[in-house]
């Protein structure tokens, strides 16, 4: 087993000003969903695609240009919705929308700026998904019974029991020294383990932070270049640290200025969150 410190032991999380050049966002937000996007997934192309959350228009940035166009989405504004929470993106270049409070699943084509729907028909909220080795998109439970199992190629989804309701997890990150998922616990008291080819599913009990305020302790992790997963603090007062190799779970005391976070991305060994509230 590899010896590596404790969980950022000499390392320091530090507050970057939010006093950016700002580009005006036409975003159109549902009424009290109090953020746009949910998360942007990178594209090969450089581009940038916004998840909507609350937002009626799907955004996609030109990281080269700093030119921002809106695709509208087809939804009812006076109702609070939280339509989509994290996405995608496939092999095929295409975005994956997952579904939150929204009664269908969202395909987004970047090469031409077009959204297609998938019924859903299910009163299932999940937050976060992962892309698995066969194609299909894994969907996290965030408030069901059951994980959800979205298949492309095909736009078939399915379902498998294992998971509870009442905010349980939020974001998952593929391991690939073993193929399991690991999902982020938000409310929940374990750190889900789900064996895709396998289709089973337990958990690993933790002690969540009594510090925590209210609000979900974690949303979102990050796969890091030694095989451990970091999880990203929501609400949290301590960033977690999971070694899949071991099953065990350490936590790093941190001092910081925001809210929180909503997952991010690895840069040049640093760990970049989107700060809440996302507006």
């Amino acid at each position: 087993m590899n010896d590596y410190p404790s969980p950022f032991s000499i390392a320091t999380l530090r507050h970057i000003s939010r006093n950016l050049t700002r580009r005006e966002c036409d975003c159109g937000l549902t009424p009290c969903c109090g953020r746009y996007y949910s998360q942007g997934v990178i594209l090969p192309d450089r581009r940038i695609v916004f998840v909507p959350y609350g937002s009626r228009n799907i955004a996609v940035l030109d990281t080269d240009t700093n030119e921002m166009i809106y695709i509208p989405l087809k939804v009812d504004s006076s109702k609070c919705l939280g339509t989509y929470s994290g996405g995608v993106l496939l092999c095929d270049g295409r975005v994956v929308f997952v579904p939150y409070n929204s009664m269908d699943i969202g395909v987004f084509t970047p090469s031409n700026n077009t959204f297609e729907t998938i019924p859903f028909n299910k009163n299932y909220s999940y937050s976060g998904g992962v892309l698995l080795p066969d194609r299909k998109v894994l969907f996290i439970p965030y408030n069901s019974r059951y994980i959800g199992v979205f298949n492309p190629d095909t736009n078939e989804f399915n379902t498998i029991t294992g998971a509870y309701s009442g905010g349980a997890y939020s974001g998952g990150v593929f391991s690939p020294s073993d193929g399991r998922v690991i999902f982020v616990p938000n409310r929940s008291k374990s750190i889900g383990i789900f064996n895709f080819i396998t289709n089973t599913f337990n958990t690993i009990e933790y002690e969540p932070d009594p510090n925590s305020s209210p609000g979900g302790e974690y949303s979102g992790g990050m796969l890091l270049p030694d095989g451990r997963i970091f999880f990203i603090p929501h609400h949290a007062k301590t960033i977690g640290i999971f070694n899949p190799s071991t099953n065990e779970f350490t936590r790093g005391q941190i001092e910081y200025e925001i809210d929180g976070g909503d997952r991010g991305i690895i840069v040049d060994r640093r760990f970049i969150f989107e700060p809440l509230p996302l507006i």
